[in-house]
Formats: C-alpha cells, structure tokens, sequence
C-alpha cells in the first residue's frame, strides 16, 4: 500500500476516521493524502469571471488550507511521515474519483 486517501469535513467524526487511518498509513509506512471537497468554491468554468471568482475563493480556499493543514499537522503527530492535503471543489464523490 503506498498511498491512502482520508477525506475530511473537519469533524469529530472525520478526525476518528484520520486516527484510524494514519495508524495504517504509519505502520505501512504509505503516504496519507487528506482532500477536503467544498462546495462553496465558486467553479473556475466561468468565462470573463476569473478575476472576480479568484477574489470570492481566495479567503475560502486560505481558511480550508489553514484547517487542511491542521489535519495534516495531527497525522504527522501520529507519526505519518509523508501528508499531503487536496482541496477539490465541487461534490464529494467526484472529488474522490478525481484524486484516484
């Protein structure tokens, strides 16, 4: 196993889930990809809107970063020695098949 994937709402429940797998992540000594998809990032599609699309998402994206790399934080403290985080927009489902 080189890799493991854990998404995260930033919940009690996800931080469970993030013990669960950073223990497995550790013992197989795999890499740990934490992704966080948002809906409330505005789609990039827009033509003509990217100015104003950048300046709707930038403080969303910066708050979901800060918490992203919380977690991240937290699985290095279990003792993952590779984290990285993705943040998707869109559905969580899509997310996932995104970052597989």
């Amino acid at each position: 196993m080189e890799k493991i994937l854990i998404p995260t709402d930033f919940s009690t429940c996800a931080d469970k889930a993030l013990q669960y797998a950073a223990s497995i992540a550790q013992r197989a000594q795999a890499e740990l990809l934490v992704l966080h998809a948002s809906t409330e990032l505005m789609p990039a599609k827009l033509e003509g809107k990217r100015e104003m699309i950048e300046t709707y998402n930038q403080p969303i994206e910066q708050n979901t970063n800060t918490q992203l790399e919380a977690v991240a934080q937290q699985a290095r403290q279990l003792g993952v020695a590779n984290v990285t985080t993705l943040l998707y927009d869109g559905d969580l489902g899509a997310s996932i098949q995104n970052a597989i």
